[in-house]
């Protein structure tokens, strides 16, 4: 079967890219043809793609602030390199269509899986919902539409626009989401042609091979503690590089943040860890695909609950630290979260099948 990917695959961001070629290396493997669509999604190119060009280097110059304007000509430096290196994965591990919009999405093939990621969270697509990802695009009329493991919160569903809901979920053949409370709201609360299913994410389900295949080994022979903060607790920005700090001196080790330029350091720097203290979901995703000590910190804030429910499901909750609690090192038993992680594989690569049917 041919199948088409519709995700967020062009964000300057490791988790979005990670996940797609998850997806599609899932479905190979299923036996299916299967091409990433080179959807250059509006949002994603304004806000991650935007050119740097020299007219506010200049202004700045004009304005007598050439301190400023080295600055920014750093900083454009940083950000085309890391651009560059996300680029070359894309080009590199991605089989691309041609780029399109949402006007010339290929209507050529015999299915689409729309996700997965937060492709249905207006927060993400600048406070309105992509077409495209509601399946509101021109294909034959015999193909079908799929969304996998999309993430999205009951808030934000229960408060968009109920007409556009209901009528864009009759075009998915089958849906599956990430969180259960919003698998749980969907059923109650809409009429589908199958129910609403939980499945994992893209980067749990595929075999782990394929993260060993993309692999540099840069970190192989350094010991230390990884901080990756999705995003920064704003009471006490620092208090996350204190407490890592502290760890770290208690393991005997150093600590590294996440500055990431080519994506596959990032699978490398989390595998390589002692521990990691995240408040990313790809972050404590990869943590679990490696069997890493972590701490998955939570904020008291909507975005925990990417992560929360992921280690509920996996019986993993002593993985759970409020930001204020002291991180101490404990001994986890990987063993039962393996064995029920693979339950839920298999369950999750059952959804997929259905394609088939």
């Amino acid at each position: 079967m041919r199948i088409g990917i519709l995700t967020v695959h062009r964000a300057i961001n490791v988790g979005a890219v990670l996940q797609t070629y998850a997806l599609q290396e899932l479905l190979k493997h299923l036996g299916h043809d299967v091409q990433v669509i080179d959807y250059r999604q509006a949002d994603v190119e304004r806000k991650d793609r935007s050119p740097i060009g020299f007219k506010s280097w200049l202004r700045l110059c004009l304005h007598f602030h050439p301190r400023s304007a080295l600055l920014f000509l750093k900083r454009r430096n940083e950000v085309m390199k890391r651009r560059a290196g996300f680029d070359n994965f894309i080009n590199k591990w991605l089989n691309l269509t041609d780029s399109c919009t949402k006007d010339n999405i290929p209507d050529d093939f015999d299915a689409y899986v729309i996700g997965s990621d937060q492709l249905w969270n207006r927060n993400i697509l600048l406070g309105h919902n992509d077409l495209v990802f509601w399946g509101n695009f021109k294909h034959k009329d015999n193909s079908k539409i799929i969304s996998y493991a999309i993430s999205t919160s009951v808030a934000d569903i229960a408060s968009n626009d109920q007409d556009f809901i209901t009528s864009s979920l009759r075009n998915f053949s089958f849906i599956s989401l990430r969180e259960k409370e919003t698998v749980d709201y969907f059923n109650q609360q809409y009429t589908l042609l199958n129910p609403t299913q939980l499945v994992l994410d893209p980067t749990l389900t595929a075999n782990r091979a394929i993260w060993e295949n993309i692999r540099a080994h840069r970190f192989d022979n350094e010991k230390y503690v990884l901080v990756y903060a999705a995003r920064s607790y704003e009471k006490d920005p620092m208090l996350l590089m204190r407490k890592a700090r502290a760890l770290a001196d208690e393991l005997g080790c150093d600590v590294k943040t996440l500055e990431i330029e080519h994506v596959p350091d990032f699978v490398d720097i989390i595998a390589n860890a002692q521990y990691v203290i995240s408040s990313s979901f790809h972050g404590i995703a990869f943590s679990l695909i490696f069997n890493r000590p972590l701490f998955a910190v939570l904020y008291g804030d909507e975005q925990d609950a990417r992560y929360k429910n992921l280690l509920h499901l996996l019986n993993a909750e002593k993985m759970l630290v409020n930001i204020n609690d002291e991180f101490r090192p404990t001994a986890i038993d990987y063993a039962p979260i393996n064995e029920t992680l693979d339950i839920w594989k298999k369950r999750s690569i059952e959804f997929v099948k259905q394609l088939d049917s």
